[in-house]
């Protein structure tokens, strides 16, 4: 008599899991999929935070809320299905859910310091032929406007500069910000409560990061210490200014996403300024040169 219940407990179970297998059978690739990305994304992120001495068990926490975000998400657009007699709600959550951790792993790669091409988002989003999704990312992709401006400068303004060292020297230092603007969005983002004292830490965090990895690059690429001299005399008193922009506004009482935009703008109208301080450090060292010569 045993035997016979545990067999009918064993087919009940068994029903149960065909039932679930069944209801996600259509779209049993697609999970893979996201996992994958989930994983990959989760790896990158820890690996960035590493990099840049921000690891915490926050990294492990969100990487559980998004799986269970994710799935809710699915079976909602399940149940929705089996109403509506329609797969499309699953291709728009899962092309949203998608396309969202692979912006994500394209962010942390970067700020791995692996090249990224800057439009490789866009030729995405035209190959994946998926109703609403581009309407969808599309608000996503409106936070990357400053960095957008950063590329524009790097790709129209810098060559602009004759001096080939010059050149060398301000885009390294613009690729380095481009990252930083990166890291300020996602660690003001990743934060649930954030306090004036702890904005203006990720802030000057931040800074530092950038001046370290700056100067690093630049002995690396071996700038000459003329150039870096001269440039400083002109950027100097700029970057003062900028940080005591920064404290002020971190310590308003600007709302949080109010305070995020104006210190990324801050950021990029520090960037316009330092290619104007390179054009005049490049007429400095030319007229210093043309001097020498005279003499």
């Amino acid at each position: 008599m045993e035997n016979v219940k545990s067999l009918t407990e064993f087919w009940q179970i068994k029903a149960l899991l065909g039932t679930i297998l069944s209801f996600f059978a259509p779209i049993q690739l697609w999970i893979l999929v996201l996992a994958l990305l989930i994983l990959i994304d989760t790896g990158t992120g820890i690996a960035q935070a590493l990099k840049y001495n921000r690891f915490s068990s926050n990294y492990l926490r969100k990487a559980i809320n998004k799986i269970i975000t994710y799935g809710l998400s699915i079976i909602t657009a399940r149940l929705l299905e089996q109403i509506f007699a329609t797969t499309m709600i699953s291709k728009i959550v899962f092309g949203f859910l998608s396309m969202t951790e692979a912006i994500s792993i394209l962010e942390n790669l970067t700020l791995l310091g692996i090249p990224i091409p800057n439009n490789l988002v866009k030729v995405i989003l035209r190959n994946v032929k998926i109703f609403g999704l581009e309407d969808i990312v599309k608000g996503s992709m409106e936070a990357r406007e400053q960095e957008k401006e950063v590329e524009d400068i790097i790709e129209l303004q810098i060559p602009i500069l004759k001096n080939e060292v010059m050149r060398n020297l301000l885009e390294i230092k613009f690729r380095v910000w481009l990252k930083i603007l990166k890291l300020i969005r996602r660690s003001i983002d990743e934060e649930r409560v954030i306090t004036n004292d702890i904005l203006y830490y990720k802030m000057m965090s931040a800074y530092e990061i950038s001046i370290t990895e700056i100067r690093d690059k630049w002995e690396e690429y071996r700038i000459s210490k003329e150039c870096i001299e001269k440039f400083s005399e002109w950027n100097s008193p700029r970057v003062e200014i900028f940080l005591q922009n920064v404290k002020s506004i971190c310590y308003s009482d600007w709302s949080i996403k109010h305070k995020k935009q104006e210190l990324l703008n801050r950021v990029v109208a520090l960037l316009y300024q330092t290619s104007l301080d390179a054009y005049r450090s490049e007429a400095d060292l030319k007229c210093n040169r043309y001097k020498s010569t005279k003499m």
